[in-house]
């Protein structure tokens, strides 16, 4: 734990006291990103190498307004960034979002170009029903004006009903040809604050993300971008 004399980013060190090569370390870090240095430090497996990082940088990124980005291909370490994240939030908050490769988050088992093209077609789906709401309130509007004797009024209306004919039309064949992504749909339209409130409140894994989107019938990867 960081005392008043010690540098500031051991305030993100939860525990006792660092070893020695683990305070050097993390000295050296810190003073490479305010100087914005490349550094490159190894060390033996259980050395203590993911802290001696994550602290200095969690430090730096506060100071500077940044984010810190960890990227690994090993989910042993991805773990370990959880382990370690989970720990630190104990002792001083941050808010920590672990990602997998989308294929590992898919709710529906498709792969990436299907993926994206589902997805392309849901946005296109979800603006056409906004389109849609939107020619909805003016035929209103202007309905009531041609009831009120607008002979103006009346041939607008009739423009924005062939307009809102074709939006009909086209969200008919988007959902006939199935090609829209329920649970990105969801993500769209349903309110997702309290998805936010759920992930910061805690360090969430892939599979914590998941497992809520699932219950909610949304896209846990689409909802951590």
């Amino acid at each position: 734990m960081a005392s008043a004399s010690d540098p500031d980013y051991l305030r993100f060190f939860p525990y006792e006291e660092p070893y020695d090569h683990q305070t050097e370390a993390m000295g050296t870090i810190y003073d490479a990103l305010d100087e914005r240095r490349n550094v490159l430090f190894e060390g033996a497996t259980g050395t203590g190498k993911t802290l001696s990082a994550l602290a200095p940088a969690l430090e730096y990124a506060r100071e500077t307004g940044k984010t810190v980005v960890i990227t690994t291909n090993v989910h042993q370490q991805m773990r370990q960034f959880v382990r370690e994240a989970a720990a630190i939030t104990d002792q001083e908050p941050i808010r920590a979002v672990v990602f997998q490769g989308k294929a590992s988050m898919c709710h529906i088992d498709v792969g990436y170009e299907e993926c994206q093209a589902l997805r392309d077609t849901t946005r296109e789906l979800v603006d056409a029903e906004e389109n849609r709401a939107e020619l909805e309130d003016q035929q209103r509007a202007l309905l009531e004006e041609s009831r009120d004797g607008s002979a103006e009024a009346a041939d607008a209306r009739g423009a924005v009903m062939d307009e809102l004919d074709a939006v009909e039309d086209e969200i008919e064949q988007l959902r006939e040809d199935r090609t829209v992504c329920d649970h990105y749909y969801r993500n769209l339209t349903a309110d997702t604050d309290a998805f936010y409130g759920w992930l910061y409140d805690d360090v969430r894994t892939p599979e914590d993300v998941y497992g809520y989107a699932e219950r909610e019938g949304m896209c846990g990867y689409e909802l951590l971008k």
